[in-house]
C-alpha cells in the first residue's frame, strides 16, 4: 500500500451534486486498498440502505447454497406447499429458486413494493400466499420484471431452513469477519419475516466494506468468507432488465449510461466494466474491478433516473 499516493479530487461530483440540487449525505472513495477520498454533506450514521438489502440477501443465499439448505436449480414450489395456490400454473411449477434472485420469476406484478407496503400491512397476514398467488403470465427466466416478492420468498425460505432471520444468520458468516456490529434490520412483514428487500440499517463505510468484499473476490484480511466463486457467478449477467415502469413513478436504474443488466441482486454498469449495489435514494456502492475501486454514497435523493449514478459514473469512475 503505497500512502504517498495522491487522493481522488471530488471537486467535479461535489460541484455537480450542488447543481443538480441532489441530497447527499456522504461519499467514500476507495482504491489499491486505500480510502483516497471522502467528503460528507452532514455526519455519517446508519440509514436503511432499502434495496441494498437485496445484495446482502444475495450473499446469505449464497452461504445457504454452500451449506446445502437449498440449490438454486430447486423448485420453490418445493418450499412452500402449504401456501400454493389451489391449483398452481405450470408457469408457478416451473419457478426455481435461481429465478428469485434475477427477478425472472415470470410473475404478472411488481409486490411488495415501498408504495404498497403500507396498504398490506392493513390487509394481509400472510404475505407468502399473496404472492405465490399472483399469476405468473411468463415462463420463469423469460422476462425481467423488478419485483421484491423474490428477496422475500428467500428470506422467508432461509428462516424456515435455519430458524434464523438473515442478520442473524449472516452475523458469524458475514458481519463478524468484517468488523460490523449490531446489525439489524428495521422492516418485517406482518408474521415477522425479515423482507430481505429493504431495511437493513448501515453507514456509507460499513456498506462500502461489502462492496470492498466483492472487489477481492469474497476475501477479507486474508480469509475467504464468502463462498468461493460467488462473487464471479452473483456478478454476472444473468437477466437483462428491459426498461419499464413497473409502478406508477418508478423507474428501475438502467440506460445507456448506467447499464440494464442483471446477476443476483445485483446491477452491472455497461460492458460489464462495473457492478454496484443499489437502493433507493441512490444509496449506491460501485464495484470497479478494472480499477480496484468502490465508490460508496449514503443519500436520500428525491429525483428520478438515478443522478447520482450517473454522476459517478461521468465525474469519478473516468478518472479513477
Amino acid at each position: 500500500m503505497n500512502d504517498n499516493r495522491k487522493t481522488f479530487d471530488l471537486s467535479d461530483f461535489i460541484a455537480r451534486a450542488a447543481r443538480e440540487e441532489l441530497d447527499l449525505y456522504n461519499i467514500r472513495v476507495w482504491q489499491d486498498n486505500r480510502l483516497t477520498a471522502s467528503h460528507d454533506w452532514r455526519p455519517a450514521g446508519r440509514l436503511d440502505i432499502r434495496s441494498g438489502t437485496k445484495s446482502i440477501t444475495s450473499m446469505a443465499v449464497g452461504f445457504a447454497v454452500q451449506e446445502g439448505l437449498f440449490s438454486l436449480e430447486d423448485p420453490v414450489a418445493a418450499y412452500f406447499a402449504d401456501e400454493l395456490p389451489e391449483k398452481p400454473s405450470e408457469n408457478l411449477m416451473k419457478m426455481k429458486v435461481k429465478h428469485l434472485l434475477t427477478m425472472t420469476m415470470g410473475f404478472e406484478h411488481a409486490m411488495l413494493m415501498g408504495a404498497q407496503r403500507p396498504g398490506m400491512r392493513e390487509n394481509h397476514r400472510d404475505w407468502v400466499r399473496y404472492v405465490l398467488a399472483d399469476r405468473v403470465l411468463y415462463r420463469p427466466g423469460e422476462k425481467f420484471l423488478y419485483n421484491n416478492a423474490g428477496p422475500y420468498l428467500l428470506s422467508v425460505l432461509i428462516k424456515r431452513k435455519t430458524g434464523m432471520d438473515i442478520t442473524e444468520y449472516l452475523k458469524p458468516r458475514l458481519f463478524d469477519p468484517l468488523g460490523l456490529e449490531d446489525i439489524k434490520s428495521v422492516e418485517h412483514c406482518p408474521m415477522g419475516y425479515e423482507l430481505g428487500c429493504s431495511g437493513i440499517l448501515l453507514d456509507v463505510e460499513e456498506f462500502g466494506r461489502l462492496g470492498l468484499l466483492y472487489l477481492q473476490d469474497g476475501r477479507w484480511n486474508g480469509r475467504q468468507v464468502l463462498p468461493q466463486g460467488w462473487v464471479r457467478q452473483s456478478a454476472a449477467p444473468h437477466a437483462y432488465a428491459v426498461p419499464t415502469s413497473v409502478l406508477p413513478g418508478y423507474e428501475p436504474a438502467q440506460d445507456s449510461v448506467i447499464g440494464a443488466e442483471y446477476g443476483y441482486f445485483i446491477w452491472i454498469g455497461p460492458w460489464g466494466k462495473w457492478y454496484y449495489f443499489s437502493g433507493a435514494n441512490d444509496n449506491v456502492v460501485v464495484v470497479v474491478p478494472e480499477h480496484n475501486a468502490v465508490v460508496a454514497v449514503a443519500a436520500h435523493v428525491v429525483q428520478p433516473g438515478n443522478p447520482t449514478l450517473h454522476a459517478i459514473a461521468q465525474e469519478i469512475l473516468p478518472y479513477l
